[in-house]
């Protein structure tokens, strides 16, 4: 029987849930021009942006690592009530070298009026082999990453 893993982190930002929200679950093509340094594209190869069920192939680079990289995700659920957004990863280098399934879920939780928010991202997935790495660098590259957004989002 498969095996599933969690791993989760949160980050609190001053930007507003709903402008976060906003760009990952609608706008997710802008993230490429919030965070060069870890996004360089972002495709739609099916669907619609702000839709469950498109599909999007990226590229990104975790330095730390030196992982650069594509993904290939579907958006599988947006939840416009409870401000989250699940994405299954379906090729890729982690797809081909780490994982047999692999899934993110990104909320943003307001901290009040004008008081900013939580961004809680968390992982399920299940490894190809024991020696198959934990999914925490991913975590800790996804939160870097809304900081990034948050400073952009921030500045106007």
């Amino acid at each position: 029987m498969a095996q599933l893993h969690r791993v989760g982190g949160q980050i609190e930002l001053k930007c507003q849930a709903e402008k976060f929200f906003d760009v990952w679950a609608h706008k997710i093509y802008l993230v490429q021009n919030m965070c060069p340094s870890k996004v360089q594209k972002t495709v739609l190869n099916h669907g619609e942006w702000h839709k469950t069920g498109a599909v999007l192939t990226g590229d990104y680079l975790i330095n730390n690592i030196g992982e650069c990289a594509s993904i290939k995700t579907r958006v599988d659920e947006i939840d416009e009530q409870n401000k989250s957004v699940t994405h299954s990863y379906h090729e890729g280098y982690i797809m081909e070298n780490y994982y047999k399934t692999f899934y993110s879920t990104m909320q943003a939780i307001p901290k009040g009026e004008n008081k900013g928010c939580i961004i809680k991202w968390s992982f399920v997935y299940e490894k190809m082999n024991k020696d198959a790495p934990e999914a925490t660098v991913y975590v800790d590259f996804m939160l870097a990453m809304a900081k990034d957004i948050d400073a952009y989002l921030c500045r106007g």
